[in-house]
């Protein structure tokens, strides 16, 4: 396994990370998460509204029971909260606006995970202004809580996850809120969308995690899209191609 630092942050992360929005359940969670860690995966993407059920039968507590005796130093963990004005699920990290929101959804990762810090935590499906609106501004926002989780030590590092939204957005963001150090992007040879911001986030020490590179498993098998961002591949089933990110970064 390969290991890449993110961003100016000093974290080594495994160049393949392991996301938990899709186990089958308890046991499969475990089993992956375990396979994971067999092959050199540290880096663990969690989150509550996946697989939620209650408030303890749900991914992220799948996580936390199936890492109960795994070392702490052998992970870098990674949760999130959506930020949304309105009402909200709070015990799924849905729809938080407000900072008091945010620390019980930060108490809640840490009492399902058992662990005593997560290496980040991230706003979700920031892509929008309203939803940067609902998350960052005034003084009970949930980027209040945050920070202070931060200051406390609960929390090393801040971030937020987007998909698809304008990349002029999330660079003006990332100018507004020094704070975050961490983005992940949905990012493929069919979404090209981000490379503007993937750019800007390496020339300024910000982390980059990269989700959906395989689009959901739609681009597995004899890809036409594939074919169409590597023509001298053509032909070639994707799961035989070693992919070379730098041919990629410069296509037009």
């Amino acid at each position: 396994m390969q290991y890449r630092e993110i961003g100016d942050t000093g974290i080594m992360v495994s160049a393949l990370g392991h996301g938990t929005m899709r186990y089958k359940d308890e046991q499969n969670a475990a089993e992956m998460i375990h396979h994971g860690l067999e092959l050199g995966m540290n880096y663990f993407d969690i989150g509550p509204a996946y697989s939620f059920k209650s408030f303890d039968n749900n991914a992220e507590a799948w996580v936390g029971r199936a890492i109960a005796d795994v070392p702490r130093e052998k992970m870098v963990l990674s949760s999130k909260a959506q930020p949304r004005h309105g009402d909200g699920r709070i015990e799924a990290g849905l729809g938080v606006d407000t900072r008091d929101e945010m620390w019980q959804c930060i108490e809640n990762s840490l009492k399902r995970t058992g662990l005593d810090y997560l290496d980040f935590y991230q706003l979700w499906d920031m892509s929008a202004d309203d939803h940067f609106d609902a998350a960052c501004v005034g003084d009970d926002s949930p980027l209040q809580a945050m920070r202070e989780a931060k200051e406390q030590g609960l929390v090393k590092h801040l971030g937020f996850t987007t998909h698809d939204p304008s990349p002029d957005d999330v660079i003006r963001w990332l100018e507004q809120i020094p704070d975050f150090k961490f983005i992940t992007v949905y990012y493929n040879f069919s979404d090209t969308n981000p490379e503007k911001v993937i750019n800007y986030a390496y020339e300024h020490g910000i982390g980059t995690c990269i989700m959906g590179p395989l689009r959901g498993g739609i681009l597995v098998g004899n890809s036409p899209v594939f074919a169409k961002a590597l023509p001298e591949l053509e032909g070639m089933p994707v799961q035989e191609i070693r992919t070379r990110p730098s041919r990629v970064s410069k296509r037009p």
